[in-house]
């Protein structure tokens, strides 16, 4: 499992209520693997997410692109 910390282009005054999340691979890429990511951390200027390989390969060979959309 990797923890990858995500700064908010600009803080707001609290932390938000919920970050929703989706990881895929970058354009052009095809792989079978799976991965899961979920939120660890939710701060006013930052939040932190773990992505965790779910299939039986311990290999990375992918891109992976995080997607987010923080709520109040």
């Amino acid at each position: 499992m990797n923890v990858y910390t995500i700064n908010f282009p600009t803080a707001f005054a609290a932390a938000p209520g919920q970050v929703l999340l989706t990881v895929r691979t970058a354009t052009g890429q095809t792989f079978n693997d799976t991965f899961s990511v979920t939120t660890k951390a939710i701060g006013s200027g930052s939040f932190q997410v773990n992505v965790q390989r779910t299939d039986q390969n311990a290999a990375w060979a992918q891109i992976l692109l995080l997607d987010w959309l923080a709520m109040p």
